[in-house]
């Protein structure tokens, strides 16, 4: 079982947009894809289409008879998706207790997905920490955190616990600013080979979201897309060694 989880140490570096994009890039290579949000803002889903009132998702689905293939919602871009959901303050506590006092929750209800043999699990986690992020740390999975070329990322390096197959992307580049390049600089010296990529900062991205359609769709030849590709196929070469 393929799965790789998108993590952040704060908020605002676009976790979730690069989610979206990544399932549609991983998608793009051959593989089905499976699109998991366990943050509780639930925004993951708006990347694909789905509708603001449509309340469905995992939140509540804590049952151990429940398997969560049954409530895939499949996108029309052909990714699968599977919303955090709507939620009140209880349901979120009950959730994340869940994951907090049962430890192989998460395990098990992923193992139940029938999955093709070239398949993948994308899990759009929330940003810091977690009791989704200890619960996933001790699933065979590999993360990619992501930050932004700011000080407000470089900060926070020092509270990011890496482990065997955790690596780093870096989102929303722009090269023609000094401090963006001397912060990349940093960043290529420091990471080394667990620089997954990076990804340039494109307007393309809100204004597609604006429009409800993907950035491969909006707009085809942004070399974003070649930074996503290029990412993914780095991703794809792990799974397969």
């Amino acid at each position: 079982m393929n799965i790789a989880y998108i993590s952040s140490p704060k908020g605002g570096v676009g976790k979730t947009t690069l989610t979206a994009n990544l399932s549609l890039s991983m998608q793009r290579l051959g593989y089905k894809v499976i699109a998991l949000d366990l943050d509780p803002q639930n925004s993951l889903r708006h990347h694909f289409g789905v509708e603001v009132n449509d309340s469905r998702g995992l939140v509540t689905l804590l049952s151990p008879d429940i398997s969560w293939q049954n409530y895939l919602l499949e996108t029309s871009s052909g990714v699968s998706l599977l919303p955090y959901g709507q939620s009140n303050r209880d349901q979120k506590k009950a959730f994340d207790n869940k994951l907090a006092t049962m430890p192989n929750f998460l395990y098990e209800k992923l193992d139940q997905l029938v999955l093709p043999e070239k398949s993948i699990i994308l899990i759009d986690l929330p940003s810091g920490d977690s009791s989704a992020l200890e619960c996933i740390e001790k699933i065979p999975s590999v993360e990619l955190v992501v930050l932004k070329p700011d000080g407000e990322s470089v900060v926070t390096l020092p509270l990011i616990r890496t482990g065997k197959k955790t690596f780093f992307v870096i989102n929303q580049v722009s090269r023609p600013h000094k401090l963006n390049r001397d912060i990349m600089d940093f960043y290529e010296q420091k990471m080394g080979s667990l620089l997954m990529g990076s990804v340039h900062k494109d307007e393309a991205i809100p204004e597609s979201f604006s429009m409800k359609k993907t950035i491969f769709d909006y707009s085809p030849y942004s070399s974003l897309i070649s930074d996503l590709d290029a990412i993914s196929r780095n991703l794809s070469r792990i799974f397969e060694f």
